[in-house]
Parts: structure tokens; sequence; C-alpha cells
């Protein structure tokens, strides 16, 4: 029963991390006529075809591309045969032009993905897919990508992350990197991010096909497409986090509290501190769960936090020592609550804090009961608080510390024990 059960959850972590797949490629490099033959098969296409190119025309020399011409014919390319295996995600990259604007038509032409009625070669748009892009155009020379203006006569390559899964995932492919939640997509045009984390039409379809559609042919616009790639090419993050929250507590203290919705191969966390939200310094490890599919809390009290502006940091490392950061949560710790004098006291640490009226003004003597002085360093920690760090370890007993503002001076006690 255990090597079973080992064997199920390596072949589940396996299924989510395995090697991408390429779906569809294409860039019409190898034709020699306007023909569509050598890029369709209307039953079992490979990688590299469509099932049906109707109205639409190859260009077969200099640049060689697929033209949806804005006539009085409905141009189309589907992939109707469906991807195997079945994919949740899909990554998808092409260029487009609009290489003619007769006048402006806001829906000239759309892509769709998913799976369902019209990913056919008929003239209808597809009734449910998971998402589309829409293409227009607007004179003079404008190509309007999901809404985006973009300048129409070159080629633009489109990049769109799809995450139809329940889990977030993660993506990067060497020029645009990030991460996109559950039934969401990413959409890109060149390195520029014009649609982030954008919910899906279906959330229960798949995306196994895909059809470009001429929706209208008002003012004849004509698109260009080229170099197609399709693939599954995300990474499940190893977890899922639901929130990671940092609130004073009170008693000086600060409460850390996050929660995961999944975790998978999940080794440990990490809270880090900084006072300039640039170096960081851990502070506590936590361990993971590891392996879970139900809402996990974690929780750590910071009992002694900086003065001023806290910035506190989640790592997650996982077994294989991948590690992901998320953003920074801020507290300000402030000492307007505490009273003038010596804290804490009594003290067993090798330093210690002394609240004054003006750290400005303020001159501070240590010595100990016969007289003597020591040394120590001191830091400004806030305008009315000091931080003293003597230059030994001071043996058990008691102290002295003088302490002088405006002319006016106190002396304030201060008991070690070890």
């Amino acid at each position: 029963m255990k090597s079973t059960l080992i064997l199920l959850i390596w072949g589940f972590f396996f299924s989510i991390c395995q090697a991408q797949t390429i779906y569809f490629s294409q860039n019409f490099n190898t034709a020699t006529t306007s023909s569509q033959t050598p890029f369709e098969n209307a039953t079992a296409p490979t990688v590299g075809q469509f099932n049906y190119i109707t109205n639409a025309l190859i260009t077969p020399t200099g640049e060689k591309f697929l033209k949806f011409i804005g006539n009085n014919s409905i141009c189309r390319a589907t992939r109707s045969t469906e991807f195997s295996p079945i994919p949740s995600t899909l990554y998808v990259q092409f260029s487009v032009r609009a290489s003619s604007i007769g006048a402006e038509n806001a829906d000239a032409v759309e892509f769709y993905f998913g799976n369902g009625a019209n990913f056919d070669n008929t003239t209808a748009a597809p009734s449910t897919p998971v998402m589309s892009i829409k293409f227009g155009v607007n004179t003079p020379s404008s190509l309007i990508i999901q809404g985006s203006s973009q300048l129409a006569t070159q080629f633009l390559t489109v990049t769109l992350f799809i995450n139809n899964d329940n889990r977030s995932m993660t993506y990067n492919d060497g020029t645009r990197s990030g991460t996109v939640a559950a039934k969401k997509y990413d959409l890109y045009v060149g390195t520029a991010l014009i649609s982030n984390d954008v919910s899906v039409n279906n959330t229960l379809g798949n995306l196994s096909q895909f059809k470009i559609l001429t929706k209208s042919i008002t003012g004849s616009p004509t698109l260009d497409f080229d170099n197609f790639i399709i693939k599954n090419d995300f990474v499940v993050l190893p977890i899922e986090l639901i929130f990671f929250k940092a609130q004073h507590s009170g008693n000086q203290q600060v409460a850390l509290t996050w929660a995961t919705a999944t975790e998978i191969n999940s080794d440990f966390f990490v809270v880090e501190r900084s006072r300039n939200a640039i170096d960081y310094t851990e502070i506590s490890k936590i361990n993971a769960v590891g392996n879970s599919s139900k809402t996990v809390n974690y929780q750590f009290v910071d009992e002694n936090p900086l003065f001023g502006t806290n910035y506190y940091r989640l790592k997650q490392v996982d077994k294989d020592g991948k590690e992901q950061i998320f953003r920074p949560q801020s507290v300000i710790i402030s000492d307007e609550k505490i009273p003038f004098g010596v804290f804490p006291n009594p003290t067993n640490t090798s330093e210690f804090y002394v609240k004054v009226e003006d750290v400005d003004e303020a001159t501070l003597i240590l010595f100990d009961l016969y007289g003597k002085n020591i040394n120590f360093e001191r830091i400004n920690v806030t305008q009315t608080l000091v931080k003293i760090i003597p230059s030994s370890v001071l043996p058990e007993g008691t102290y002295l510390i003088k302490v002088k503002t405006f002319g006016d001076i106190k002396e304030h006690k201060l008991v070690v024990s070890k």
C-alpha cells in the first residue's frame, strides 16, 4: 500500500511538471504557391497543419504568411482536431499586421480558443470559447488588439498565456515572465503587457481547438498572420498563496499570518525582516506541510520588531531548493506609548533602549555602581529613541544611565540578569 501511494504521488507530481508539448507550429516558409493544400488536412493534421483554411490565402514569395482578405468572403483557419493531451493551459504566440485598412472596423477578425460547437469550417463563431482575441482596424494606420491601439503596418508579436486550470501558474519565455491566476489569461503585444489576469469566458471548457474567423468585412481590411507557435509551457507554483499579512498585535509585537490553497513539494517558509525594504534578515523558519489541496494556515509572532517601519517578506522553498518570494508587508512600531526610561528592564541581552525627549539634544553616560564609565555604541532609532550596544557584554548587576537633555539631568537604573 505504501509503495502504491508513493507511486501515485510521484505520478501526480510528474504530470503537472511534464516537459512542454508543442501542439501547433507554422511560419509558412515552405509555401511555393498560394494554395492552402500543404497547410491543411481535414482529418489528420500534423503539428504544422490546420484542418481547414477557407478563403484566406498563402503568400508564396517574399514574406510568406496567411492573408485574411477583407473582401466579400468570410475567411477562417480552423484546428478542429483536438490537441493531445488535452491542455488546460496554453502558450500562444503569433505575428499579425493590418496590411490594408479601408475604413474603421472594430471587430474585423477574432481568434478563438476552446472546444465544442462551431470550432469547424462554418462561418459561425464558436458558441462557448474559453477566450478570444479581437482584432479591429482604425484609419489611417491602427491595428486594435483587444482594445489596445497598435501601429498596423508592421508585424507585431502577440503572446498569450491562457490558464484555465484551477491553480495559479508561472511562465517565462525568456522575454516575458509572470504569474497568471486560475481561470485567467495574460496578453502581450511585443513585450508590453496589455491584458493582465483577465478572466476567461468559459471556465468549464478546455483548450483543445482554435479558430481564426473574419467577423466583419466593413471597409475590406486585410490582416496577415504568421509565426504561429502553440504549446504547453507553464509551471505549476509549488504553493498557491491565499494571503500574507503583517499586523501590530499589541505589546510592541507583530503577528505574521499566511495561508495556502495548495502545496506541491513544499519544504519550508522563511520569514525575513528589513528596515529599508532592500536588505532582509531571516528571523524565522517554518516547516511546510509539503503536499496539500486544502487551505493551510501558518503564523509567526515577531516579539522583538524594530522601532519605526518594519518590512516583512515571506519566502517559500520547495524540496529541490527552488524558491519564490512574495510581496513584502510593512508595520510601523511607534515608541509614543513607551515611558521615558530604559527598556527592557531587567534585560538579559547585550543591547537595550533609552527613551529620551529628543535624540539630537540628549547626552548619555553608562556606568556601574562604582562610577566606572562603560563604552557603548549609540544608534538613534527614532527622534525619541536611542539604542545602546555596550562594547563588551555586561556582567550581571545594576548599572546607571545618566541622560542630559535641555539642561535637565535624569538618572535611570538598569538591571542585567542572565
